[in-house]
């Protein structure tokens, strides 16, 4: 066996460090940005009777053939892109056909192990690393899929760390030093 990575304990302090540092005070104004972009809550239609009865669950699976097209569309444009701008741009597409809704707030996850802590390396410790995050899916009238999926592209690659900072900032940071 290779050897052990450091503990979530040592992470743990490393990040409630990092919380305070100047590294991730910068990422603010980013964080501020995404905050003020205008959203509405998506629509609802309820009409008194108990949502929960309304619940339902459809599931679709996909075949290894079908997975492995849909990874091979992914690798085929011209810049390198990532199955997960195929799967974010339909989904900003849908929700506009279906609301109208131009901008929409989600929040995604992230895997939680950037390396923000100097010298702490945990690649195969055990533990739930975890990171969320807010992203702005933005559909203009007369976007067409490609632009859409490279405007997706464009705004993940300038998340500050893969977003680990948000959660970080709102959480860790002490009040006063995020306030403004």
């Amino acid at each position: 066996m290779p050897p052990k990575t450091d503990s979530f304990q040592r992470w743990a302090k490393g990040v409630h460090a990092y919380g305070r540092s100047l590294d991730l005070l910068r990422e603010k104004e980013y964080w501020r940005k995404i905050d003020s972009v205008p959203v509405r809550r998506l629509p609802v239609q309820y009409d008194g009777v108990s949502p929960v009865a309304e619940v339902r669950e459809d599931r679709l699976v996909f075949s290894v053939v079908e997975t492995k097209m849909v990874q091979g569309i992914s690798t085929n444009f011209r810049r390198s892109q990532h199955l997960l701008d195929l799967l974010l741009a339909a989904l900003a597409q849908a929700i506009y056909v279906w609301s109208g809704l131009e901008n929409v707030a989600i929040m995604l996850e992230g895997h939680g192990r950037e390396s923000i802590v100097e010298g702490v390396d945990v690649h195969r410790t055990t533990g739930w690393f975890t990171s969320v995050f807010p992203v702005i899916l933005s559909v203009g009238h007369n976007q067409d899929r490609e632009s859409l999926r490279d405007l997706i592209r464009e705004n993940l690659d300038r998340l500050p760390h893969h977003g680990i900072g948000y959660g970080i900032l709102k959480y860790i940071t002490p009040p006063s030093m995020r306030k403004d």
